[in-house]
């Protein structure tokens, strides 16, 4: 498993926690661990940069339901849905 899937897997499986203490705030994820949670994703991007350097933190918008983690990619006659 890689970095970035262990830290996916961890923010889907505490999503409601974390969206409780969170929600709408941009979180800086490393591992299994919440190193912050800022207001806008310049802000978390500058943090994690500083912190732990390019590539190596992972930058997740807070909020409810599996739209928090997916996206829907569609074309004439071909759609993909991405987690």
């Amino acid at each position: 498993m890689t970095k970035f899937h262990q830290e996916l897997e961890y923010f889907i499986a505490h999503q409601d926690e974390l969206v409780h203490l969170y929600r709408d705030q941009y979180l800086v994820l490393v591992g299994e661990h919440v190193f912050g949670a800022y207001p806008t994703i310049g802000d978390a991007y500058a943090a994690g940069v500083e912190e732990f350097g390019l590539g190596n933190f992972m930058l997740q918008l807070c909020k409810p339901g599996p739209e928090a983690y997916t996206s829907t990619i569609v074309t004439p006659g071909f759609a993909i849905t991405c987690v």
